[in-house]
């Protein structure tokens, strides 16, 4: 890493990667290694990413734009990026972090991801789209194994939308649609 810091405010780029990273007791089971270019303030607690390109394992995530960690919760205006991307490394990581599934659920399947998230931390409101293809969730509390061949989702501030799709377990097809309104509020 190079890094410069003059009265605050400060300028880092470099590679930085965890070999064996564990999180909350849980070993993830990749590297992880980000390519980072960053600027900020120590002084507001600024920090603007201009690169931060994420590998979780042969996961690639592109992360830019800017948080504001004064205000509790932080505030973010990021962008997110994902194309191709293999599910099981991002799945893990989510649930290392208690976001999804738990740690005995595997997820398999491609992700591709183009989301701009802006606002509390907690509760960002995201535009963009989202799309897995031929996920495959296993393990964990599910006796059987369930298939979606495709799930895109459409995102704005008010809503998260998905297309109509179908999930398979067993010899049962489910067909769903689903909206999630008021995302951001504490009664969406």
């Amino acid at each position: 890493a190079q890094t410069s810091n003059k009265e605050g405010v400060f300028a880092s780029t470099g590679r930085l990667q965890a070999q064996s990273p564990r999180v909350r007791g849980v070993n993830i089971g990749y590297p992880i290694t980000v390519d980072y270019n960053v600027h900020g303030n120590l002084n507001d607690e600024t920090v603007q990413i201009l690169k931060a390109n994420l590998n979780l394992g042969k996961t690639p995530i592109e992360v830019k734009g800017q948080v504001n960690a004064k205000p509790t919760p932080a505030v973010i205006d990021l962008n997110l990026a994902a194309s191709n991307a293999s599910l099981p490394e991002a799945a893990r990581l989510a649930a290392a972090f208690g976001v999804a599934f738990n740690s005995d659920t595997k997820a398999d399947g491609v992700l591709d991801l183009n989301i701009h998230a802006q606002g509390p931390a907690d509760k960002p409101a995201m535009n963009g789209q989202a799309a897995a293809r031929n996920l495959l969730i296993s393990g964990g509390d599910l006796p059987q194994p369930v298939r979606v061949d495709r799930m895109d989702l459409s995102l704005s501030p008010a809503t998260i939308q998905s297309n109509r799709f179908t999930a398979t377990t067993g010899g049962t097809n489910v067909q769903a649609q689903f909206t999630l309104s008021d995302y951001t509020s504490t009664s969406p």
